[in-house]
This record gives C-alpha cells, sequence and structure tokens, in this order.
C-alpha cells in the first residue's frame, strides 16, 4: 500500500470514528458507493459492475471542508490508481440485470 493510500486509509478512519446511530445511513452508502482506499473503489465498482452491467461511471468528488491540497492529493490518487483500473473493466452484460 503506497504512503498516500495509508494516509487517505488514516483520513478515512478519523473522519468515521465515533458513528452515532444518525449516521448509520453514511455506513449504509459506504458499502455500496465508491468510496474508500483505491483497491476498495476498484471493487465496489467492480462488483457494481457485474450486478448491474455498468457501461459508464460517474463520479461526483465532494471534499467537504477537506483542505485543497488534501483534496488534490486525493483526485490525483484516483486518477492515478483507480481510473486505469475502471477503463480496463470488460463491460460484459450480466444476465440478471437484465432479468433474465
Amino acid at each position: 500500500m503506497s504512503r498516500s493510500t495509508r494516509s487517505f486509509a488514516r483520513y478515512l478512519k478519523r473522519q468515521t470514528a465515533d458513528v452515532g446511530v444518525a449516521d448509520a445511513s453514511l455506513a449504509a452508502r459506504r458499502a455500496t458507493q465508491p468510496i474508500g482506499t483505491p483497491d476498495e473503489m476498484i471493487e465496489k465498482i467492480r462488483t457494481l459492475q457485474h450486478a448491474i452491467s455498468l457501461e459508464m461511471v460517474v463520479i461526483h468528488f465532494f471534499y467537504g471542508a477537506m483542505p485543497r491540497a488534501k483534496a488534490e492529493k486525493s483526485l490525483r490518487l484516483f486518477a492515478e490508481k483507480v481510473l486505469p483500473a475502471v477503463q480496463a473493466m470488460p463491460t460484459p452484460i450480466n444476465p440478471a440485470s437484465l432479468g433474465v
């Protein structure tokens, strides 16, 4: 795991520390949305592609109050690690997504 990936993982852990009941929806979204380390994002996108035959992925980056330098670093990490893996994924049609 690269230094920037470890750094992001620590950041993510701090952001989810002391998650209360009111924030349970965050955990549910985190389970299906491409949020996390590069490897976690790739796996979530791969899982979604298999389940619903994704042909296109549109990701909205929201950094909230994250400092600009960290946000840029995160976006560059996505472009370096996640984007090439997603672009290389095949886009087969899963019969289950067609209701077959």
